[in-house]
């Protein structure tokens, strides 16, 4: 009798377990989608406040890389939007199929789509860092001059 309560008690402290690490997970997700959001909008409010009061782009050779800038920093956010909705739909789906069996691979599917999505939007977000910071520091780009 005393081995079926220490199994019992083994058993819920385990789901216990799984069930904390299944929250820091989700939290770790929201952190990561608002950071994205966060990073790639304020780059790009930068960038453009950057260009209209600080720096002119006349007859600039960058103007091609800061559009490229804009461009990834735009699907960065585009995808990032994209991802978290996708990924709502993909929680609600699996509550309505849930049986654990069936269920568990096609979770495991769908979260490593979300997280090949995820890989994606940071690969634009630092993409477009680049393309910006090309801007700032390239020292052989003599059309970027100072607003007077």
């Amino acid at each position: 009798m005393e081995l079926e309560s220490d199994n019992e008690k083994f058993e819920i402290e385990k789901r216990r377990y799984i069930d904390s690490l299944i929250e820091i997970k989700n939290k770790s997700d929201d952190d990561y989608e608002k950071n994205v959001t966060f990073i790639s909008s304020g780059t790009l409010l930068l960038s453009i406040t950057f260009i209209e009061k600080i720096i002119s782009l006349n007859k600039s050779n960058a103007t091609w890389t800061l559009i490229l800038s804009w461009i990834f920093l735009c699907l960065t956010l585009v995808v990032n939007l994209f991802s978290h909705q996708l990924s709502s739909w993909y929680h609600e789906k699996s509550i309505e199929e849930y049986d654990y069996d069936v269920t568990n691979n096609i979770v495991k599917k769908r979260n490593k789509e979300i997280r090949y999505i995820n890989w994606g939007t940071t690969f634009t977000l630092i993409l477009g860092m680049i393309f910006f910071n090309y801007i700032l520091f390239n020292k052989r780009n003599t059309y970027v001059t100072r607003k007077e």
